[in-house]
């Protein structure tokens, strides 16, 4: 691996560890707000594992709106279970899914 592609998985690595800070909470409503524009798909699965890494319950709801997203659905499935393996309980599970 090339110096530069070491430095570039460092940085990605560190990044990745500070969204499990306290303080990265705040980050949780404008990641929330990226699923919901018209941005490339690879900027929303970023967003998605973001919202998992950060762990705030509060993204549950959004992430469930966001398995109706083809170029996400599946990472937003895993982050659900990974947040809360109960999600399809959640009220708004069952408002998503009602028949």
């Amino acid at each position: 691996m090339s110096e530069a592609n070491q430095l570039e998985a460092a940085l990605t690595r560190d990044a990745m560890l500070s969204l499990k800070s306290p303080a990265a909470r705040s980050l949780v409503p404008a990641l929330v707000s990226i699923l919901k524009k018209p941005v490339v798909a690879e900027t929303r699965r970023l967003a998605v594992e973001a919202l998992a890494l950060i762990g705030d319950p509060v993204a549950v709801e959004h992430l469930i709106g966001a398995l109706g997203i083809p170029d996400v659905h599946e990472q937003a499935a895993i982050a659900l279970g990974s947040l809360d393996p109960g999600w399809i309980t959640s009220s708004a599970a069952k408002m998503r899914f009602r028949r």
